[in-house]
């Protein structure tokens, strides 16, 4: 009876012996129970994108999925380039940098430094530059 149970047949019965032999007939169903129990823990953890009519989860800290932080990132940097390249045929690129950095703190470098929503637009419409929801 032994060597029945000991299915790789190194001398002892071990649990993964135990389940290929006679494991899956006394508990035919428990992998299947688990696994379900697993997935349903992790989707009642999850929320959905706050994006309308998108159910995917959402990512790290963020409220949107990695789909919509995507096309939030791209379109930022479309906003951006547009931005540059009206300033740039102005002749103002290097003037609105150096405004936007004359609004940094002393001692911050321009890569830790956050410039808030509404001195932005001021900035822009003082160079002619206006933001629109088109």
């Amino acid at each position: 009876m032994f060597l029945k149970f000991d299915i790789d047949g190194d001398g002892t019965i071990s649990y993964t012996d135990f389940l290929n032999s006679a494991g899956k007939e006394c508990f035919p169903k428990e992998g299947l129970y688990f696994r379900q129990d697993v997935a349903l823990k992790k989707r009642g953890k999850e929320k959905p994108c706050t994006n309308e009519s998108c159910f995917n989860p959402q990512v790290g800290l963020s409220d949107y999925c990695k789909l919509h932080i995507k096309i939030f990132r791209d379109k930022g940097l479309e906003i951006l380039i547009q931005i540059k390249q009206g300033l740039t045929k102005k002749n103002r690129w290097d003037q609105f940098l150096k405004d936007i950095t004359a609004e940094m703190k002393p001692g911050n470098s321009p890569e830790t430094v956050l410039i808030g929503v509404d001195t932005l637009y001021s900035m822009l419409s003082k160079f002619g530059c206006d933001l629109t929801d088109k």
